[in-house]
């Protein structure tokens, strides 16, 4: 699988369904190869609230099952029939989301601030070329934080 991060889509787990959110459009054709790929399962009891949104382990966990499945994509696709995981193709996404990707804003400038040269970095990059607007807001958030 190539490398992605919430910048590409975001996941969500919401009263026991899982939900995949494209946030350009073909973000998940880009991500998920057409190829052989694995699935891993891990153990939930290990898993802690992180945000509204996410689930966080802070520690190495030994994966409860392998599943290799021989085209990736297809596999998630699949999955997604069974109505425990949404998919949200671009630009649909559900309404605990904001329309606007402005989740994005606080959660990235955390990621930047853990960096001296956070302007030149990768990541600052991609944000601007894939979500200019709020690379707009975090350039002006930090200018007034600076100042």
């Amino acid at each position: 699988m190539a490398k992605w991060d919430d910048l590409d889509f975001a996941q969500i787990h919401s009263y026991g369904d899982f939900h995949l959110v494209e946030r350009y459009p073909n973000a998940f054709e880009a991500i998920f190869p057409q190829g052989k790929g694995s699935i891993y399962y891990l153990p939930p009891e290990k898993f802690t609230s992180f945000n509204y949104m996410e689930a966080v382990c802070k520690e190495s966990v030994v994966p409860l099952k392998e599943v290799v499945v021989e085209n990736s994509w297809e596999y998630i696709q699949e999955i997604s029939k069974t109505r425990r995981l949404f998919l949200h193709k671009y630009p649909t996404r559900p309404s605990f989301l904001p329309a606007d990707d402005s989740d994005l804003l606080n959660k990235v400038t955390s990621w930047l601030d853990k960096k001296s040269d956070w302007q030149s970095s990768p990541l600052f990059k991609r944000l601007q070329s894939k979500h200019p607007k709020i690379a707009e807001q975090i350039l002006a958030k930090k200018n007034q934080r600076d100042t």
